[in-house]
């Protein structure tokens, strides 16, 4: 019923079954002082075209949480 361990289950089953090590999935909080909760995001970020520290890694897909 937890929801961040709902989310950490997930988090190591994506990193189980993807083939890439250069792809990741990353949660992202913000609290901002006007809302009582925060807003979480979920990323899934390819860094498989980064050559040089200056490359920028692609983003496959952001979505906030609910």
């Amino acid at each position: 019923g937890d929801l961040s361990k709902y989310h950490l289950y997930w988090t190591w089953l994506a990193n189980q079954v993807t083939v890439r090590s250069d792809t990741f999935l990353a949660y992202i909080y913000v609290k901002l002082p006007t809302s009582a909760l925060p807003l979480r995001y979920m990323a899934v970020i390819d860094r498989s075209n980064c050559r040089k520290p200056e490359d920028t890694p692609q983003v496959l897909m952001f979505a906030e949480i609910r």
